[in-house]
């Protein structure tokens, strides 16, 4: 898929990682799940304009363990 800006490319990234991290986290038996991002987006400047170089995406989802019961 083609995009004409990066924040669309990025969202777009994020909420599928959100949801993969949610759903991995949710099969490990996780309950009270959160899932955090944390973007690292890096630029350069040349000829008096900034280049995009690369974006790091990082998602994290934590909860705490289901109680067993039985």
């Amino acid at each position: 898929q083609d995009f004409s800006d990066q924040n669309s490319a990025l969202a777009l990234l994020e909420q599928a990682l959100r949801s993969k991290a949610q759903a991995d986290a949710a099969a490990a038996g996780a309950a009270d799940i959160q899932v955090t991002a944390q973007r690292d987006i890096r630029t350069a400047g040349v000829e008096n304009r900034e280049v995009f170089i690369e974006a790091i995406v990082t998602v994290e989802a934590t909860g705490r363990p289901r109680v067993a019961v039985g």
